[in-house]
């Protein structure tokens, strides 16, 4: 059985590493593998799905964190804008492969071997059996043919503890196995129960404290300002998630976005302006007297208010509607035509005559002539 980490959790994948063949060779030619080895796939693979395709999922292009570990149990992918990921590792004695998959590679029958002998991946192949009347393991010499009787070894005197392993007399040892999280060769010694702990940097981690997969724990650092541990959103792993105008209650110009960088808020329309009353925000900014040109009274300031006293009117004068001083002396109530001189000063018109009509003292009067 083969431990891998992918991801950060940990899956036990059944592999043919484990489990033999009892089955003998018909020769015991040097070096010869016998047909019957032990059962199943040997190289720890499991079924993967089918590939994902690394695009944003509708056709468009690829884009940063779009990585891709759907068909791999181990081994590091890249993403679009060059960022690696560490899809997994794999626990010993397995490798991984150039195709991201986690295997053990079984060691040969050495030359001149017989019975069963540990292929280094926690189970034995049989190298065949001995010929000419020889006994496998004879004379104490183990897994070699010869002539005498043979003793078969223990798994306690082989220090092993765990999977198959061979008697040294053409006959095969269970030595068990082992509870988690050790496993069986994990520890990196065949047969022998054992833990590899993984590593942040094997996990993709860079903060935090991460289980380590062998029952403790690894710390793995801390984040440098602006980047917090899982501000980019990826847990245990230093980064930073800009914030936006909305987040931060701005419409107007430019602010910080928290991770070394500005956003632009937008601009102010109309008589509002940027930060007049909060930094960042539109406001309305009333307009003075002078601006609206206003000479006596409030006057409506353009945002729902009304500006201080815009002053007084002199004397034979008054404030009309939009807030300019006017005369209050009109002498054309009583006149019908031509200048004439209120009492402000100011020449004002009252008018023409109209046909034969002439303009005599302010008056209209019809002369008759044409």
């Amino acid at each position: 059985m083969g431990l891998r980490i992918c991801c950060g959790f940990v899956a036990l994948l059944t592999t043919g590493c484990g489990g033999s063949d009892f089955s003998a060779a018909p020769t015991n030619d040097a070096g010869a593998d016998a047909s019957s080895d032990s059962g199943g796939s040997v190289d720890g693979s499991s079924d993967a799905g089918p590939p994902t395709d690394a695009s944003t999922g509708d056709g468009g292009p690829p884009t940063c964190g779009d990585f891709d570990c759907s068909n791999r149990e181990c081994g590091i992918v890249s993403d679009s804008c060059g960022k690696q990921l560490v899809c997994g590792t794999c626990m010993p004695p397995q490798t991984c492969n150039a195709d991201g998959q986690c295997e053990c590679q079984r060691d040969p029958c050495p030359p001149n071997s017989c019975g069963q002998i540990a292929d280094g991946c926690g189970a034995t192949r049989n190298c065949g059996d001995c010929s000419n009347g020889q006994t496998c393991g004879a004379n104490g010499i183990a897994n070699r043919c010869g002539v005498g009787s043979c003793t078969p070894t223990t798994c306690e005197a082989q220090g092993k503890d765990c999977g198959a392993i061979g008697d040294g007399c053409d006959g095969q040892l269970d030595c068990g196995a082992c509870s988690g999280p050790r496993t069986c060769g994990g520890g990196g010694v065949d047969n022998v129960c054992g833990c590899t702990p993984t590593t942040c940097v094997a996990e993709g981690k860079d903060c935090g404290k991460i289980p380590d997969g062998c029952g403790g724990m690894l710390n793995c650092g801390e984040c440098q300002s602006p980047e917090t541990c899982g501000g980019g959103n990826v847990p245990k792993v230093c980064g930073c998630t800009p914030t936006t105008c909305v987040a931060e209650g701005k419409d107007c110009g430019v602010i910080e976005d928290g991770c070394g960088g500005t956003v632009t808020c937008g601009t102010c329309t109309g008589q509002d302006v940027c930060g007049f009353v909060t930094a960042n925000v539109c406001s309305c900014k009333p307009k003075t007297c002078s601006e609206l040109g206003a000479e006596c009274n409030p006057a409506p300031d353009g945002c729902g208010g009304m500006t201080a006293n815009c002053g007084a009117c002199a004397a034979n004068s008054t404030c009309n509607a939009n807030n300019l001083c006017v005369c209050a002396d009109n002498p054309c109530a009583t006149r019908e035509c031509g200048p004439v001189t209120n009492l402000c000063g100011d020449m004002i018109f009252c008018g023409d005559c109209s046909g034969t009509e002439v303009c005599t003292g302010g008056i209209c009067i019809d002369t008759g002539m044409n």
